[in-house]
C-alpha cells in the first residue's frame, strides 16, 4: 500500500545514481538494502509516520500492519527493499542541531549519517507484485505482452523528513526509474491514496499517468480506494 531518463544503466545489485535536481544540486544513489540497514530502514519510516500522522499527507501507514518489521525483512531477503544515500553535511542530510530530536551519545539522530558520510535519506520497495484490483485498470502496457516480470510496482517510497525540501522525493523517484530502465522494465506502476495531494504532484511531475479510482484489497481496512499510477518505460 503506498499511499527522466537518467541514462545510467546498472545490474540488479548496483549502485543507480541520479541526476542532480534543478537548483537543489541533490543526488541521491540507490542500491539495495542489506541486513545491517534494517535499523535505519526501521528508524526512516518511523519518522515519517510520526511526521504525518493526522495530516492530509498521512498514507496511513501503520508500523504494526504496513510497513511492518516481517515484511521489511522479506523485502531485504528478495532484494525487492532499496536505499537511497546522499553525503552528509552541505546538500545533504542536516546534522546536528539541525536535524529531528532524539539523537545518539554523538549527538547525531539514531539513522542519520554524520557530516561526511553517507546518510540514508529514502527508501522505496521495488517489486512484481501488486494488489488484487490492478487488473480492472485500463494499464497502457500489458502484462500478458510484455511478461509480469517486466512490469515493476513501486511500493512505500519514503523520503527523511529531516532532509526534505530540496527535490528529494524527485531525485528518489528519477533514481528508481534509472533503475527500471537498467532491468528493461516496460512500465512501473503503484497506487496511492486518492486524498495525498503531494504525493500525487510528485508522480504526475515524473511522467506517471492516472489510471483512475480503483477499489483495492489491503490488509488494512481502514483503506480501500487508491489511485493507480503508471509509467511507460
Amino acid at each position: 500500500m503506498d499511499r527522466t531518463d537518467t541514462g545510467v544503466a546498472a545490474g540488479a545489485g548496483a549502485r543507480v545514481d541520479s541526476q542532480p535536481q534543478a537548483g537543489s544540486g541533490l543526488q541521491v544513489a540507490l542500491r539495495p538494502a542489506s541486513r545491517a540497514d534494517f535499523p535505519q530502514v526501521c528508524a526512516l519510516y518511523d519518522r515519517v509516520i510520526a511526521q504525518v500522522a493526522g495530516t492530509a499527507e498521512d498514507p496511513l501507514w501503520d508500523r504494526s500492519v504496513h510497513p511492518n518489521d516481517e515484511g521489511l525483512l522479506g523485502a531485504i531477503a528478495q532484494q525487492a527493499l532499496f536505499v537511497a544515500e546522499t553525503a552528509g553535511g552541505p546538500g545533504g542530510v542536516p546534522s546536528g542541531a539541525d536535524a529531528p530530536a532524539g539523537g545518539d551519545a554523538a549527538g547525531v539522530p539514531d539513522g542519520v549519517a554524520a557530516p561526511g558520510a553517507a546518510a540514508l535519506v529514502g527508501a522505496v520497495v521495488l517489486d512484481h507484485q501488486f494488489a488484487q484490483g490492478y487488473d480492472r485498470a485500463p494499464w497502457q502496457v500489458s502484462a500478458a505482452a510484455v511478461g509480469a516480470d517486466r512490469i515493476g510496482v513501486i511500493h512505500l517510497l519514503a523520503c527523511d523528513p529531516a532532509a526534505q525540501g530540496r527535490g528529494l522525493g524527485r531525485a528518489l523517484l528519477a533514481a528508481v526509474v534509472c533503475h527500471a530502465r537498467a532491468q528493461g522494465w516496460k512500465a512501473l506502476r503503484l497506487d496511492v491514496l486518492p486524498n495525498l495531494a503531494t504525493a500525487r504532484h510528485l508522480y504526475e511531475t515524473a511522467g506517471f499517468a492516472c489510471l483512475g479510482t480503483f477499489r483495492l484489497t489491503y490488509p488494512d481496512p481502514r483503506v480501500k480506494n487508491f489511485a493507480l499510477y503508471e509509467l511507460v518505460l
